[in-house]
């Protein structure tokens, strides 16, 4: 089974789930904020909302990329026209419907609150198979009252193997290099990082892009997270990880498909940016790193283990597994499990419709006034008289949402496709710069 996972050398993955088309698409962009909840307070001191998590809520409009014909997508806010005609210009097509309700509720309840929110918005969704970006709570709920044929995997399941807990303690059980030292409390942290040596990350076990992770590069910055967690005495929160900081020459992710049954499909890789712990971009993965992670049969070993024991858990569906390769050469390939879709899996949809091209997919937080759509018209007029925005299949720049360029902070989802790594760094310098030169700022 391991050596034909990676039979497949293609940088994109099926639809998932395969064979299932047409499909209804719909979800919240923040899951690990909800498992985070779900599973108690962190002991971090600080897992406050970024300054542009109101745009998350927007963010399903990415989930255009992998609609096909017959598709459906259902999403938090109206999609400006003119924003769907420009996706339309690139992608299979799919129609777009807006789920009713508040804003600032989670698109999951506000389906969940009862098939009459679909219907009287006239959403039919027919017999598509549901997609939701990720399983959390009200998802099932949400496709029972679609009235959707299929279901998705319980959430005690999403939320364990989602839990950095969970893949660190699969890492330590294989010896995977990377396997993270456990603490709970005060005490036995002040020790774990101590015997590990500085630096390290503390990770909590539900967080993504920075939120819920920390580099602490000595005694000092450690007892900050100390003195929060003896203030907190018994709600301390849960345990903690604590992981050797590797210095990087590579990050990228894994992405496979699992099936109910756990057959896993193929695998595709993704290249990935981070500033410091947070994702900065997906990027399309150096093709010396992909032959080398096809080529390693124990990685290969460890991939068939680890969809396993994820299907064993009681989880079926997309997953991203992200991994790194240190300056020395040394792969560690499971830092975290992500049991949902994710930004790579929409970026090999680009790379996918872009095939001779390089692509990167990022985003720049915006202070922005006024309407998503007009803030969207503007930076889209500026794209095209500055000569950055793709024509005709050549390289340069897709703007990828609207509905996040929300006031006071958006967020400015955006593709850069080029021949070369130095066109992408090249282009998106031009339009950083363009970013900057906005009213209000520019970009954050």
């Amino acid at each position: 089974m391991a050596d034909s996972l990676m039979a497949d050398t293609t940088t994109s993955l099926p639809p998932y789930p395969s064979g299932a088309e047409p499909r209804v698409l719909f979800g919240s962009f923040d899951a690990e904020r909800s498992w985070e909840a779900r599973g108690g307070r962190s002991a971090l001191p600080s897992l406050a909302p970024g300054p542009a998590t109101a745009a998350l809520g927007s963010a399903d409009e990415l989930l255009y990329q992998l609609c096909g014909p017959g598709d459906l997508l259902l999403t938090s806010r109206e999609m400006a026209p003119e924003l769907l005609a420009d996706l339309r210009a690139h992608t299979g097509g799919g129609e777009v419907a807006t789920v009713p309700g508040d804003p600032g509720t989670p698109v999951e309840a506000r389906l969940a609150a009862g098939a009459g929110a679909a219907a009287g918005a006239g959403i039919a969704v027919g017999g598509r198979t549901p997609v939701p970006y990720a399983v959390v709570e009200g998802t099932a709920a949400a496709v029972a009252a679609l009235g959707a044929p299929a279901a998705v995997p319980e959430l005690d399941a999403v939320h364990t193997v989602n839990a950095k807990t969970w893949s660190n303690a699969f890492c330590l059980a294989h010896g995977v290099e990377g396997a993270a030292r456990t603490a709970h409390g005060a005490e036995e942290l002040e020790r774990e990082a101590g015997l590990l040596g500085y630096p390290v990350v503390l990770k909590s076990a539900h967080g993504v892009a920075g939120r819920g992770s920390m580099v602490v590069g000595d005694p000092l910055r450690l007892g900050a997270v100390l003195r929060h967690q003896r203030a907190r005495g018994a709600d301390g929160g849960g345990p903690l990880l604590v992981q050797r900081l590797y210095r990087r020459a590579a990050d990228f992710s894994a992405h496979f498909d699992l099936a109910r049954d756990g057959g896993m499909t193929g695998i595709a890789f993704r290249g990935m940016t981070n500033t410091g712990l947070s994702f900065a971009s997906s990027d399309t993965l150096d093709g010396a790193v992909e032959a080398r992670l096809r080529a390693d049969r124990g990685y290969r070993r460890l991939l068939a283990a680890l969809s396993e024991e994820i299907a064993a858990a009681g989880y079926w569906g997309p997953v991203c597994v992200d991994g790194l390769i240190a300056t020395d050469g040394t792969l560690v390939p499971v830092l975290d499990v992500n049991a949902r879709l994710s930004m790579g899996r929409i970026a090999l949809a680009l790379d996918a419709a872009a095939r001779t091209r390089l692509t990167r997919l990022s985003f720049a937080n915006l202070r922005c006034s006024g309407d998503p759509r007009d803030t969207y018209l503007l930076l889209r007029r500026l794209l095209g008289e500055a000569g950055l925005a793709v024509t005709g299949g050549g390289p340069g720049v897709r703007l990828l949402t609207a509905a996040t360029l929300q006031a006071p902070l958006g967020r400015c989802y955006y593709a850069v496709q080029a021949d070369t790594a130095g066109g992408i760094a090249e282009l998106e310098g031009r339009l950083r710069a363009l970013l900057a030169g906005l009213p209000g700022d520019g970009a954050a």
